[in-house]
């Protein structure tokens, strides 16, 4: 069974990586961001993810690509599993406060759009919440600053799957932040 797993995850990677790009390769670099892994995780349910960040700081952004267990998403906004999977993103970072890793973590603020994936409008939605990373574990974690980070959350579905962005930048100033946000998005949308 462990093969069969396996063997799943990979052709739901290579299905996605193609279905995103076209030729099975994901970009190495989006605006400034570098390409710096990609994660098989062994339950194909999960799908992977794929992380970007900057050398010179602590910023980051992942894509995720899963079905999280589900059949039958679509594509953009389906009954209620987008509303539900960024409620899960939002609980997330909750309970990692209430595990002594953040504070000040604030209310979340929601909203709505849509973009162009691949010549469909897809709805999508989108979260955004400030907190400080304390420093329990900070010599396991490497030091992290525990400035004031602005973090955004994307959620759709695509082609049967869930999309989501994870974007945090560590900064005060929430309108610099939401135009990195929003500038990786438009990046990630041309690459559909």
């Amino acid at each position: 069974m462990p093969f069969k797993r396996l063997l799943t995850t990979l052709l739901l990677s290579l299905l996605t990586f193609t279905l995103c790009h076209g030729d099975g390769a994901f970009r190495d670099r989006i605006g400034d961001w570098q390409l710096a892994g990609v994660r098989v995780y062994d339950d194909p349910d999960l799908g992977f993810s794929l992380r970007y960040d900057q050398p010179d700081n602590q910023d980051k952004f992942d894509v995720y690509f899963y079905n999280n267990g589900q059949t039958d998403l679509g594509t953009g906004l389906p009954g209620n599993a987008v509303a539900r999977e960024l409620g899960q993103v939002i609980a997330g970072i909750q309970e990692i406060g209430k595990r002594g890793y953040y504070s000040d973590i604030s209310e979340p603020k929601l909203g709505q759009g849509t973009m162009d994936l691949n010549g469909d409008e897809v709805a999508f939605m989108f979260a955004h919440v400030t907190y400080r990373q304390t420093d329990k574990d900070s010599e396991k974690l490497g030091n992290p600053s525990t400035d004031l980070r602005q973090s955004f959350a994307f959620l759709t579905t695509y082609q049967g799957r869930f999309l989501k962005v994870r974007f945090t930048v560590i900064s005060e100033d929430y309108d610099a932040a939401f135009a990195q946000f929003n500038g990786i998005l438009e990046q990630l949308e041309r690459s559909f």
